[in-house]
């Protein structure tokens, strides 16, 4: 499976399981067929949906990568063997959080918008 239908697809199972999340930013590439998708798809989760977020992600071939650089952030990694190339998720618990520091909390949820079949950030927001 491409990149870009790992990603809808993971998009499509949060829907179904109506987990509070909302794409942070580069989701163009979902919109746009001429464009093309990063290396990480920054993503906001609900820390009440935390379990069901991870079980989809290893549902779907999403291992969880070691902590980095932040403690508030958690990176979930597949490979795409017909693009050959790693599908990596950046996910946020519970808010928008930079250098283990919130500046936004959960009530991005309450705002976010719907952009064809995904949610992203509100305009308030971003």
């Amino acid at each position: 499976m491409k990149r870009t239908e790992i990603i809808k697809k993971v998009l499509s199972d949060f829907n179904a399981a109506k987990i509070n999340y909302c794409v942070l930013r580069n989701y163009e590439f979902l919109i746009d067929k001429m464009q093309q998708p990063g290396f990480d798809f920054d993503v906001s989760i609900s820390s009440s949906d935390k379990n069901n977020a991870e079980s989809i992600f290893y549902k779907n071939g999403f291992i969880k990568k070691p902590k980095q650089f932040s403690r508030k952030h958690q990176g979930y990694a597949a490979f795409s063997p017909e693009d050959l190339k790693k599908v990596g998720f950046d996910i946020q618990w519970n808010g928008v959080v930079w250098n283990d520091m919130y500046y936004l909390d959960s009530s991005i949820y309450s705002r976010r918008k719907k952009a064809g079949s995904f949610y992203i950030i509100s305009d308030e927001d971003a």
